[in-house]
């Protein structure tokens, strides 16, 4: 028989070896594929793979009974609660489930929440997991924030101890929350030696390589002590280091929702704990300073440099709390340690380029800002620091370009968009005031009244006189306490479109704070004019030529108010004035018809007829020219044809 199996294996050689190698190749392969058609088959009749059919383990045989209504954990996120899933542990080798362990876990967790009177839910499903995937879907069917899930080795039928591998798996939100922290899920295969379930009621086992106890309030921490502060549980059964570093992190909660004196009992505990605690004195320090305890901030700046004398930070708080003491040159000496220190520190360059545009070095204080906006291009005070400088410098085209780029990165400001209205006004770009005013009242509506204010005048500016008045009254809501020029503006507005009534109340105003504001004056004189209220009106035209008696206007308007009061002859002493000064050249022709009607009144006819004539020869205009005539009540045809003759004479000159 075995000579027989030789002959055929020899034959089947010396065939094999007779093929040139490319009909060897072929024949291999055939055989090869063969072979693993044949393994799959009866590993597949072995194993009954039914990819169709969930596994006994499988979280759609899990969740497959249960009703989504009456799950234990809230489908809408608390950030007040922690819910934790437990679910059946399994020997890992026979698939033997437990619930021994699992069991031993929720009350573990139970005694905690109860202890320290926290809000911590645990629910127990009765059924085993096998991988992440099954733990991830479990995790978001139950809407838990964390599932602890595991296997055992070497368990026993009376389930006395055993070999545990802990694992968990957190939701998405809470592993953002803790800043995409890591140590919050464990997966790795580490058994824990003769476990039993009693050692777990106890909390003597490991997850993570930390006590468990530990481990879970710090997960209950990051889950509710992130979102209120008030909540956050300090152990006290951790070493005297351990807590004094969970009050600095405490300490840094309350600065973050900015409640600072709650910060800084907690940095002081911190320090009380552990007197050595630099970094909680170098915390302390600004928040001192941002309680406006510049005095205690540079105090304890000053313990936590001589704890650590090469931490930058230190030096940069002491020197702000000194800025903010206005002791400007010893700041500048803790600024530039810091950046010794730290060459990157762009904080410690914009706080140096304060000091120095506080000691009146624009030079030194722009280099540092530049130096600080390379460092930090995404921090937009660097480019307000140094638009502030280009502002006072009166360069506003840099200083616009600078706002314009910090309120890209913040665009919610007011008070750049206030920096860039104003800078757009200096620059009498009237529609770009407009328009940022109107992004900012969009951005933010509780806009700063300034804007409104500039907003009114660049309207008035572009005669937009009921815009005007819209963001003049907008203005005067926000500011019970309006100056003299915001009341003169808005008057001017309302006079513009012929509002006389609402107009003179503004002057008025105007007038109550400055009895002298000669513009104001002037104009409550012309409305009371033309309420005919002639005596007021010549009142207001006097005090006008006692403030300003330069102005050929005022002289002619107080002459047309005494002839309405039948002083011809002070009238025509007024127009005398106004024609010596004639400050204003469009207005001469109409003083010399005024002047003439005064003279016709008190019947000097021949000097009626020279004004009028020199009134032609100002207007060379025969419509005019005819209304003149007619203005004059007692006008005469010699005066008319005198005048007629004048303009034909003018006429042929001109066009001949």
């Amino acid at each position: 028989m075995a000579k027989w199996k030789a002959s055929v294996l020899f034959r089947i050689r010396f065939f094999f070896n007779s093929l040139n190698i490319s009909d060897r190749i072929a024949i291999t392969t055939f055989l090869l594929g063969v072979i693993v058609a044949v393994t799959l088959a009866v590993l597949s009749d072995v194993i009954k793979i039914n990819p169709n059919k969930p596994t006994e383990n499988s979280p759609d045989k899990i969740v497959k009974n249960i009703n989504k209504s009456k799950l234990p954990f809230p489908a809408k996120f608390n950030k007040d609660q922690l819910y934790i899933l437990i679910t059946q542990f399994e020997d890992y080798i026979p698939h033997i489930e437990s619930e021994c362990f699992g069991r031993s876990l929720e009350k573990r967790i139970v005694d905690i929440a109860e202890k320290y009177n926290l809000p911590i839910h645990v629910y127990y499903e009765k059924k085993s997991l096998n991988s992440l995937s099954e733990a991830k879907n479990v995790q978001r069917f139950y809407n838990a924030d964390l599932v602890l899930w595991g296997d055992i080795l070497e368990l026993p039928k009376d389930c006395s101890h055993g070999y545990v591998c802990f694992k968990s798996s957190p939701s998405d939100t809470l592993i953002k929350i803790a800043g995409g922290k890591i140590l919050l899920e464990k997966l790795d295969l580490h058994y824990e030696k003769n476990i039993s379930p009693y050692d777990i009621t106890q909390g003597n086992f490991h997850i993570n390589n930390e006590i468990f106890d530990n481990w879970l309030l710090s997960i209950y921490n990051i889950k509710v002590g992130t979102n209120n502060p008030d909540a956050y549980f300090i152990n006290k059964s951790q070493p005297i280091a351990y807590q004094s570093e969970s009050y600095i992190v405490l300490g840094d909660l309350y600065y973050g929702l900015k409640q600072y004196n709650k910060a800084e009992i907690s940095y002081k505990r911190a320090i009380d704990l552990k007197k050595n605690n630099f970094l909680a004195y170098r915390k302390l320090s600004y928040i001192n300073s941002c309680l406006g305890n510049f005095k205690e901030a540079v105090k304890n700046a000053t313990f936590s440099i001589k704890l650590n004398s090469i931490n930058p930070e230190s030096y940069l708080y002491r020197g702000i709390a000194k800025t903010n003491l206005k002791n400007y040159k010893a700041a500048l000496i803790d600024y530039k340690h810091s950046i010794k220190l730290d060459s990157q520190n762009a904080l410690a360059y914009s706080y140096l380029g304060y000091n120095f545009a506080e000691l009146k070095d624009k030079k030194n204080a722009l280099y540092n800002y530049i130096i600080a906006k390379k460092l930090d291009s995404s921090n937009s005070y660097n480019y307000i620091n140094i638009g502030n400088i280009m502002f006072r410098s009166k360069h506003y085209t840099e200083a616009l370009f600078n706002y314009q780029r910090a309120i890209e990165l913040e665009p919610k400001s007011i008070d750049l968009y206030l920096y860039i209205v104003e800078l757009k006004y200096l620059l009498k770009d009237y529609n770009g005031v407009i328009d940022a005013s109107k992004k900012a009242s969009i951005t933010n509506k509780n806009t700063e009244k300034e804007i409104y204010y500039f907003s009114a005048r660049a309207k008035l500016k572009l005669k937009d006189f009921k815009g005007a008045i819209i963001d003049f009254d907008k203005f005067s809501k926000k500011e019970p306490y309006i100056n003299e020029s915001v009341y003169f503006d808005r008057g001017l507005a309302k006079f513009n479109i012929e509002d006389y009534e609402n107009s003179i109340i503004d002057f008025n105003r105007v007038l109550s704070i400055n009895t002298d504001h000669y513009l104001a004056t002037n104009i409550y004189g012309y409305i009371k004019y033309g309420f005919e209220n002639y005596t007021d009106a010549l009142d207001a035209f006097n005090k006008s030529i006692c403030l300003n008696n330069r102005e050929s206007y005022i002289y002619y308007r107080r002459g047309q108010t005494r002839a309405k009061l039948e002083d011809y002859i002070g009238a025509i002493q007024d127009y005398n004035r106004a024609i010596l000064l004639h400050t204003d050249a469009d207005e001469l022709p109409s003083i010399y018809l005024e002047r003439g009607k005064a003279k016709v009144k008190i019947g000097k006819l021949e000097g009626a007829r020279n004004d009028l004539f020199k009134f032609c020869q100002l207007k060379k205009n025969i419509i005019s020219i005819i209304y003149a005539y007619i203005y004059f009540e007692d006008g005469d045809l010699f005066l008319l044809t005198i005048t007629l003759l004048y303009f034909i004479t003018y006429a042929i000159k001109k066009y001949r």
